[in-house]
């Protein structure tokens, strides 16, 4: 993440919102919500670089952003390929329901 929208827009400390960041040797992340609830990354994105990114990747219409957007990214794993299916917990599908038509999953 960081070398996608540089030291300047992204800061492991405040961006990356998950307890398996002190693994990493950052300080500890305290969830305010459950932490089923919280995204693994969660980035207000000033410089628009993500947002390129996504709408370049075919993930996100550029209609449905504005001009400042926030990044709710949820990190998953599977012990197969890419193409593989994955669970997300309910916090999570509640989340993306609630964010409305602009949420992808991609």
């Amino acid at each position: 993440m960081e070398e996608l929208l540089g030291k300047e827009f992204y800061d492991a400390n405040e961006h990356w919102t998950s307890t398996l960041r002190v693994r990493d040797y950052h300080s500890k992340f305290h969830p305010e919500h459950m932490p089923r609830d919280v995204s693994t990354f969660t980035v207000k994105d000033k410089s628009g670089k993500l947002q390129r990114e996504l709408v370049q990747s075919g993930c996100v219409d550029p209609e449905q952003l504005s001009d400042i957007v926030e990044f709710h990214i949820q990190v998953v794993t599977t012990t197969l390929g890419l193409a593989t299916d994955f669970d997300l917990s309910n916090g999570q599908v509640q989340k993306v329901r609630q964010k409305g038509p602009s949420s992808c999953m991609c």
